[in-house]
C-alpha cells in the first residue's frame, strides 16, 4: 500500500529522488508502525516533518488514517466526544464510506442524532448499494431519537423496499406509526406482518393498542409522559450538563 501511495504521487509530481523515495518510504513505514502502536504523538509530528520536508508529497490518505485510528483509540475507551472530532478529521481528509460509517456511528454514540442523520444524507455518494440498507436503518434510528417518527417512518419504508424480507422492519415500522399517532397504519402494518409469520407478544399487545386506539379515536388517552437530554458539544460548558 505504501509503494502504490507513493508511486501515485511521484507520477503526479515527477519530482522525488530515488534516495527521496527510499527516504520517504521508510518514514512511512515508520508512521504505520507508530500508528498501529497507538503512539499518536509521535505519528503527528513524524507527518507533519514529513508534509514540511517535501510539501509536494500528497499524505492526506496518511493524515486520514492517523485520525481515523485515534478515533478508534477513543472509542475503545468509550470517549465518545473525541472520537467524533477525530472521525470528522479522518472524513475530511479522506471522504469514504469507510470514514462517513466511522463519524456517522461516532455521532449515534455520542447522542448527535442530528448530526448523524444530516451527514449520512449529505454524503449518500459515498455509500455503496450492498450497505444502503445500514445506512437507511441508521438513518431511520436518528430521526426516531429526535421524536421526528414522520422522517422514521419515510425511511423505514425504504428500508423494507430493500430488505422486504427482514421482518423486523415491520415490526420497526408499527412501531413508528404509533409513536406518530398514527394507529389505523400501524394496525395494517401489523396485519401484514401477521400473515408472514405468527406475531410475537410484544407485537400483539401493539396491535391490541393499535386497534382500540383505531376504534375509539384515541378518545381516551389522557396520559402525558415527557423525557429530554442534554448534549452539549462544546467543551468549554460540558461542565454545565449535570446543572442543566
Amino acid at each position: 500500500m505504501i509503494f502504490l501511495m507513493l508511486c501515485t504521487s511521484i507520477l503526479a509530481k515527477k519530482s522525488f529522488t530515488n534516495k527521496e523515495i527510499r527516504e520517504i518510504n521508510i518514514e512511512l513505514k515508520e508512521c504505520k508502525n507508530l500508528i498501529q502502536e497507538e503512539k499518536y504523538k509521535a505519528t503527528q509530528k513524524k507527518l507533519s516533518t514529513l508534509h514540511d520536508k517535501y510539501p509536494d508529497l500528497d499524505i492526506t490518505a496518511w493524515w486520514s488514517n492517523y485520525h481515523q485510528s485515534l478515533g478508534r483509540f477513543h472509542t475503545k475507551k468509550n470517549n465518545f466526544y473525541e472520537a467524533t472530532i477525530e472521525y470528522r478529521k479522518a472524513f475530511e481528509y479522506k471522504p469514504t464510506e469507510v470514514t462517513l460509517n466511522s463519524l456517522a456511528t461516532a455521532y449515534i454514540q455520542n447522542k448527535q442524532f442530528f448530526d448523524a442523520s444530516n451527514l449520512l444524507e449529505s454524503n449518500s455518494k459515498y455509500i455503496s448499494e450492498i450497505n444502503r440498507a445500514k445506512y437507511e436503518q441508521k438513518i431511520a434510528f436518528a430521526y426516531a431519537q429526535m421524536q421526528n417518527f414522520q422522517g422514521a417512518i419515510y425511511r423505514t419504508k425504504k428500508l423494507i423496499s430493500l430488505q422486504p424480507k427482514n421482518l423486523k422492519h415491520w415490526t420497526a415500522l408499527s412501531i413508528y406509526y404509533m409513536k406518530n399517532s398514527q394507529p389505523e397504519d400501524a394496525l395494517e402494518v401489523l396485519e401484514e406482518l401477521e400473515t408472514m409469520r405468527p406475531l410475537k407478544r410484544s407485537e400483539k399487545e401493539l396491535k391490541i393498542q393499535a386497534s382500540q386506539k383505531t376504534k375509539i379515536g384515541n378518545k381516551l388517552d389522557v396520559a402525558v409522559s415527557s423525557s429530554f437530554e442534554v448534549q452539549l458539544d462544546n467543551q468549554k460548558y460540558r461542565e454545565y450538563i449535570p446543572t442543566i
